[in-house]
């Protein structure tokens, strides 16, 4: 497709070549068990590269030292048995021709006492953070100087695995970022007070991470672009932070999303849902692109390749992190390829694949059932070799709609039965509310998805059973969804 030709250009940051300029950016969607991978989560990282993502940036938050804890899924980087896992997922990415690096940090005061090891979090000073609620105790010179070996060793486990590259976090829920930032760094020894200073442990962790990977290997770092909280760092303070570590030859690209993630509200911001506008901190990472030269990679809420093609064109970034966009669809990029794009299945920025993993859980896709069921249900759904079935669906909600449309896709005859005068059941209200319209991309995808397949639609139908047996069916699915449940108390009647 002409207008997006430039998303398919490869990029070559030192050994790595990047065959397009899409990436599926570090995140853990907690999969992993007790630290180690498994097929589910080599599945789920592996479909993305499958389907055309350049670069997929997996093992996000791996921990480095033994105080750290895995509690929503993180790898274990403490320990050579961790090798051969980078290795099976590096080798299931690099089937389909993409690149791959891992991310490794250290949670700091986002670590917890009571549970792994059973050892205190560390920080740079005793600054509570509000959402793990752990009082970190403030390091030692020797921790510090024990941490920054972990970190190397980390990413020489990292290479070992053969991986592509890896990636420092230093984020503000990181430690390294938690060094950078005054209103978590309150110290006044060598490694508090001046910009300097608060940098010194960012740059201690780079060097031993360059003697133990070689000059040869790609280092990469992630931070935000602005903090947004009074006292914290601003666009222009991480722009010369970025300036420090990217003229210092450590560092081979940088990637940059916004926000502080230490309380309910900075998480929000830094992962915003559907009320915000496309690529709302393009303009941040623009500004620090313009002062550096390493490759930029950039990721927030991009859902469309139009955004993404202009932020790169425009010699804005260099990289479009578009994670979310391909948890709801990992065959994203091959769709545009082939000039598909209707067929791709949109993003509405619900951030239900977040906001599970937030509270423990693992990740989901609202829209997306398959998503990290790859091992039982395969994301291209192909027509089936056995004899085609008439499939009557009773309710033409999301439920009813999806349904129609596997078994349509499958190659059965289909009709879909709505009581109602148009599909998309609950979601039709639930996107009136003006910063939710979006949730009406789902029904809108659907409904043209079931129109392209020759579904058989019957509106403003309510039926009985005796109708519903009328088409001879040989499966019926029933999708009608439920009453709401108003509660049991004085009033609930009125």
């Amino acid at each position: 497709m002409p207008a997006y030709d430039v998303l398919f250009q490869p990029l070559t940051i030192k050994q790595m070549i990047v065959p397009n300029r899409f990436a599926s950016t570090s995140h853990q969607p907690g999969y992993p068990v007790a630290g180690r991978t498994n097929e589910r989560y080599i599945r789920y990282e592996a479909e993305k590269a499958r389907g055309g993502v350049g670069l997929v940036q997996f093992g996000g938050a791996t921990t480095v030292s033994v105080e750290n804890c895995y509690y929503y899924g993180q790898l274990d980087g403490t320990s050579d048995d961790i090798i051969d896992d980078f290795r099976r997922m590096a080798d299931a990415i690099h089937a389909h021709g993409s690149a791959c690096t891992v991310q490794i940090t250290h949670g700091g005061r986002r670590e917890r006492y009571d549970m792994a090891n059973w050892i205190p979090a560390f920080a740079p000073s005793c600054r509570r953070e509000l959402m793990h609620r752990a009082f970190p105790a403030a390091l030692e010179a020797h921790d510090i100087h024990r941490i920054a070996r972990d970190y190397a060793t980390a990413a020489r486990r990292v290479r070992a695995g053969g991986v592509d590259g890896v990636e420092i976090n230093c984020i503000p829920p990181g430690l390294i970022g938690q060094f950078w930032s005054p209103i978590t760094n309150t110290r006044n020894d060598e490694y508090g007070g001046s910009p300097a200073n608060r940098m010194r442990f960012g740059f201690e962790v780079l060097e031993q991470t360059r003697r133990l990977v070689g000059e040869d290997y790609v280092v990469g770092i992630r931070f935000s672009a602005d903090e947004f909280k009074p006292g914290a760092l601003d666009n222009e303070a991480l722009t010369e932070i970025s300036m420090a570590y990217a003229q210092s030859g450590l560092v081979d690209y940088v990637s940059l999303v916004g926000g502080h993630s230490s309380d309910y509200r900075s998480t929000h911001e830094m992962y915003p849902t559907m009320h915000v506008g496309s690529a709302p901190y393009l303009p941040l990472a623009a500004a620090i692109k313009e002062r550096i030269d390493v490759p930029v990679l950039h990721a927030t809420r991009f859902t469309d390749a139009a955004t993404a093609a202009y932020a790169v064109e425009a010699g804005l970034i260099d990289l479009v992190g578009m994670t979310r966009a391909f948890i709801a669809d990992p065959h994203h990029v091959n769709k545009l390829r082939e000039s598909n794009e209707d067929d791709i299945r949109p993003c509405v920025g619900a951030t239900y694949c977040i906001d599970r993993v937030t509270v423990g859980m693992e990740s989901l896709c609202m829209h997306n059932v398959a998503t990290s069921r790859e091992q039982h249900l395969d994301q291209v759904v192909t027509p089936s070799k056995s004899a085609a079935k008439t499939v009557v669906v009773v309710g033409a909600g999301p439920g009813g709609l999806e349904a129609a449309r596997i078994s349509a896709a499958r190659g059965h005859r289909v009709i879909l039965l709505e009581a109602g005068s148009a599909v998309g059941g609950q979601l039709i209200l639930a996107s009136k509310r003006g910063w939710r319209t979006d949730l009406s991309s789902i029904v809108d995808w659907l409904g043209s998805q079931i129109d392209k397949l020759g579904v058989e639609i019957h509106l403003n139908r309510l039926v009985e059973r005796h109708e519903v047996l009328g088409y001879e069916p040989d499966v019926v699915i029933v999708a009608t969804g439920g009453l709401p449940v108003v509660g049991h108390f004085q009033g609930a009647a009125l």
